[in-house]
């Protein structure tokens, strides 16, 4: 069975901020692939105008750690923090 079959069900959802958003499909994600409950946090929709980087702080706190390494070197199950259209440049995805 193909990764994309297994998880297709991710695909598609309609967002809804604070449950289906970007962190709700990575809880999704590693609560089905790995049975791994990652605590669902409060915060703003906007945290980040605030150049509050509360993600990097939450995945700390959930045992996941930072590692510098190049694209090519990732593998499956690997998290990718980053800065989407943010003018603060705040971790936000």
């Amino acid at each position: 069975m193909s990764l994309y079959s297994q998880y297709k069900h991710l695909i598609g959802k309609p967002y809804v901020d604070g449950t289906d958003d970007c962190y709700g499909t990575v809880r999704a994600y590693y609560r089905d692939v790995y049975s791994m409950e990652l605590q669902n946090y409060a915060r703003s929709v906007d945290f980040f105008l605030a150049g509050i980087n509360i993600l990097t702080e939450y995945f700390t706190d959930e045992g996941f750690r930072a590692v510098d390494t190049s694209l090519n070197k990732l593998l499956v199950g690997d998290g990718l923090l980053m800065s989407v259209a943010s003018r603060s440049g705040t971790i936000n995805h």
